[in-house]
C-alpha cells in the first residue's frame, strides 16, 4: 500500500482510556483493557495515535502494518505490533482477520521504551504472538478484579512479557547478526584460491571457537567449513583447467604445493582425474 498520501493525512487520537486506581499510579503501571475481535479492510481511516502502549497480535488471517518509525510491514499469524501512545499507526487486513490487544500505560511503562526495552523502530515481532497471546490469557482472569493483588498481578504480567519479547527480539537480532557473517564468510570461501584460508580465521571473524563456528556453518549450509572450501577450489580449478591451464599451474594457484595431493583431491570430489577432465 502507497502510504505516501496517508502520511499527510490527519491523525487521529484515541479517546477511550480507562482510569487507573489510585493504587494503580502508585505502582506506576496500569493495564487499561484487552480484546479480542474480528475485522475486515477499512479503507481511507487516517493513522492513529493510541495515546497508551499496546501490543495487537494476528490469530488468524493476513494484513498489514505502518507505522512512521518502523515502515510498512506484512503480519501473518503468530506475529504481534506494538504500538506507543505518540507514534501514527495504522494496520488492516487484506481480507479479514482476528486480532487480540493488550493495552496499558503508566510512567513505569515509559521508563522501559526510555531504556530500550521496547522500541518504535523495532515495532513489528516476528513470531511474537504466542507471548502476547500468553499474557492475553493471564489477563482475562484478573480484568474484573480491583483488588490489590489483582492490581499487582496484571503489572507483572505486562513486566514478565515484555521480559520476554526483549529477549526474543534480541536472540532474532543475533540470529540475524550471524548470518550476514556466515554469508560474508561463504562469500570469501567462494573467491579463496589457496591455502591461506584457514578455518580458524572464520571462526575469529565470526566471533565463536572454531569448534563452535564448525557446527554453526554445517548448520547452515549442510557442509563442513573444509567440505565447502574444498569444493569451491575444486570448482575454481574447473575452470582454470578448461581455459588450459596444466594441472600443475592450476594446482600452484590454489594453493596445493604437492601436485599429487591436488589430483587425488580432484578425483575425489568430481570422480576422474585432472587430466581426463
Amino acid at each position: 500500500m502507497d502510504f505516501s498520501t496517508k502520511t499527510a493525512m490527519p491523525v487521529i487520537r484515541s479517546e477511550r482510556f480507562r482510569t487507573p486506581l489510585n493504587t494503580e499510579k502508585r505502582i506506576g503501571l496500569w493495564v487499561d483493557r484487552t480484546g479480542a475481535g474480528e475485522n475486515i479492510p477499512e479503507p481511507g481511516r487516517p493513522l492513529r495515535k493510541l495515546g497508551l502502549y499496546g501490543i495487537v497480535s494476528v490469530e488468524s488471517g493476513e494484513g498489514f502494518f505502518y507505522s512512521r518509525s518502523s515502515g510498512e510491514v506484512n503480519l501473518y499469524p503468530g506475529d504481534a505490533v506494538m504500538l506507543f501512545p505518540d507514534e501514527p499507526h495504522f494496520y488492516d487486513p487484506f481480507v479479514k482477520w482476528t486480532t487480540r490487544w493488550i493495552v496499558w500505560s503508566g510512567p513505569e511503562a515509559e521508563k522501559l521504551e526510555d531504556m530500550g526495552f521496547i522500541s518504535k523502530t523495532d515495532a513489528f515481532l516476528t513470531g511474537a504472538g504466542g507471548i502476547a497471546g500468553m499474557a492475553y490469557d493471564k489477563l482475562q482472569e484478573l480484568m474484573n478484579s480491583e483488588d490489590m493483588a489483582a492490581i499487582l498481578k496484571r503489572k507483572n504480567i505486562i513486566l514478565e512479557m515484555i521480559h520476554d519479547l526483549y529477549v526474543a527480539t534480541k536472540a532474532s537480532a543475533s540470529g540475524r547478526k550471524m548470518e550476514d557473517r556466515l554469508k560474508q564468510v561463504l562469500e570469501r570461501m567462494s573467491n579463496c584460491e589457496d591455502s591461506g584460508c584457514a578455518i580458524t580465521d572464520f571462526a575469529v571473524f565470526c566471533g565463536l571457537s572454531e569448534t563452535h563456528f564448525r557446527r554453526v556453518f554445517k548448520s547452515y549450509t549442510g557442509r563442513s567449513p573444509k567440505d565447502f572450501l574444498v569444493s569451491t577450489r575444486i570448482s575454481r580449478a574447473k575452470t582454470l583447467l578448461a581455459q588450459g591451464r596444466s594441472i600443475k599451474e592450476t594446482a600452484i594457484q590454489l594453493g596445493y604445493h604437492d601436485v599429487f595431493y591436488f589430483m587425488r583431491q580432484f578425483k575425489a570430489v568430481t570422480g576422474q582425474s585432472p587430466g581426463k577432465f
